[in-house]
């Protein structure tokens, strides 16, 4: 019969165990989650650079990530291209742009107004290709255009997150971004909403590049390997995303028109949809004067109008429902708010602060400017 007692040295070292490690730890513990980074980018001096070129092959794209702005005025999300030359989504006011400029100077728009608000955070995802641009708000399709081309088209020289293409003056983003992808492919609204909540380990089918920024980078998690380069002093804090029930839903309506002039279409003027003395949106119309913008519906009556120095048309107390396509087409009219500010003896004035307010009741200023040198002013055709 072989003996089974333990050595003594081996019942010493159990001993030792069990008095250092009572049997309650020595159970299999649960894996920690990891944290969730995102990248700040909040002294507006800071960006990413992604390296050149690594999107142009692509016929078809798809770019999406969770944003949280802190400024909304003309800061971009993403900027990928080249000036004159670019793709890009970017917040302007209450406002979410998604823009292309093809070679020769055309752009592409899809505007949304009233959309966005501060330090919220939100799920972007800008779809082109075959199928045409689309644009998805949480989840939702808010927005859409004709166009059928991708990267393929512009010249990816700078891809930047949080910097814009256009002018090397130009604000920088200020907010938090993260879990931003691209894609090789169109994805469907139920492949976006399926994969908002969801963190990818990298390898999935047609992912062309992956920003998590969980450990603290920029690094591109993707097989692409395309890792960004940090400019300013961006910081990686924790921060918790949404969860799926405690998104924002919006419903939009489409707003449509042409504008005209004394001599016909009046080409690339700014149309501008505001709620009171709120601004819900700004789209500029093409070279024919048509003009297109998504609204959010859900809020008052609003107003839509194009102004020049001398010429202005606008209606007002428009009602959009949910899914409405409204046409609202705009002729423009000598119409113009000028004049000189004179001292009690009649001398001109210039350099005097002028507000123009909408109402009595309204203390905002809808529009501001300073007399010029004679005491003149002129606030150009106002709205209805």
């Amino acid at each position: 019969m072989h003996n089974r007692t333990l050595p003594g040295s081996i019942l010493l070292l159990l001993l030792a165990a069990l008095l250092l490690f009572p049997p309650g730890l020595l159970r299999a513990q649960a894996p920690v989650a990891a944290p969730n980074r995102v990248l700040q980018l909040t002294d507006g001096k800071s960006y990413v650079e992604l390296p050149p070129n690594i999107f142009d092959a692509l016929t078809q794209a798809t770019v999406e990530g969770w944003v949280r702005w802190e400024n909304l005025e003309y800061r971009r999300f993403f900027d990928f291209g080249d000036k004159g030359l670019e793709m890009h989504v970017r917040g302007d006011g209450p406002q979410m742009n998604f823009l292309v400029t093809e070679p020769g100077g055309t752009r592409h728009r899809i505007e949304v107004g009233g959309i966005l608000r501060k330090n919220e955070w939100c799920h972007v995802a800008a779809v082109t290709g075959p199928g045409g641009a689309k644009l998805y708000f949480n989840g939702t399709l808010v927005g859409g255009h004709a166009w059928t081309g991708s990267f393929s088209g512009l010249a990816g020289k700078h891809n930047y997150l949080g910097k814009s293409n256009f002018n090397t003056t130009d604000a920088l983003f200020i907010g938090a971004m993260a879990e931003v992808r691209v894609w090789d492919h169109e994805r469907t609204a139920e492949e976006i909403r399926a994969g908002m909540f969801q963190t990818l380990t990298g390898n999935e089918k047609g992912l062309a590049g992956y920003w998590n920024f969980d450990d603290g980078t920029a690094k591109d998690v993707s097989p692409g390997k395309h890792d960004g380069t940090l400019h300013g002093t961006p910081a990686f804090g924790e921060e918790a995303l949404p969860a799926k029930d405690s998104l924002r839903a919006v419903e939009v309506a489409q707003l449509a028109g042409k504008v005209t002039g004394p001599d016909d279409t009046a080409a690339n003027m700014d149309v501008f949809i505001r709620e009171g003395s709120r601004r819900l949106a700004r789209a500029r119309a093409d070279k024919n004067g048509e003009y297109r913008v998504t609204v959010v519906t859900g809020t008052g009556p609003i107003d839509v109008y194009a102004s020049g120095r001398t010429h202005g048309a606008g209606e007002s107390g428009i009602s959009l429902k949910p899914g409405e396509e409204r046409r609202v087409d705009l002729q423009l009219q000598p119409a113009q708010l000028a004049g000189r500010v004179l001292s009690a003896d009649g001398t001109p004035l210039p350099g005097i602060a002028l507000e123009l307010i909408q109402s009595k009741d309204d203390t905002a200023a809808f529009s501001a400017l300073t007399t010029e040198a004679g005491g003149a002013f002129n606030f150009g055709a106002q709205p209805p």
